[in-house]
């Protein structure tokens, strides 16, 4: 289980979530998990881009390969 808490301005939505996320062990790419979060938030309100943070830092590693130190996009790639 984990907490969300979602402002947004600017286009950017902030999302903070909790030591939860980095512990669930998802069994997909580590990309998916953020990206569900990124694509769903840029479909379905004004923000344009998303910036997450574990606890409100965002000086975090998911998986080893995922910087939270970024503004993520949408990924069309991701999307069917």
């Amino acid at each position: 289980e984990y907490t969300v808490r979602v402002p947004y301005d600017y286009y950017i939505c902030y999302v903070t979530l909790d030591e939860g996320f980095l512990a669930t062990g998802y069994n997909v790419t580590e990309s998916i998990p953020i990206y569900s979060i990124v694509n769903s938030l840029v479909q379905n309100t004004d923000a344009q881009k998303v910036q997450i943070s574990i606890n409100g830092e965002t000086n975090r590693i998911f998986r080893e390969s995922i910087s939270f130190d970024t503004i993520f996009e949408r990924n069309e790639d991701l999307v069917e």
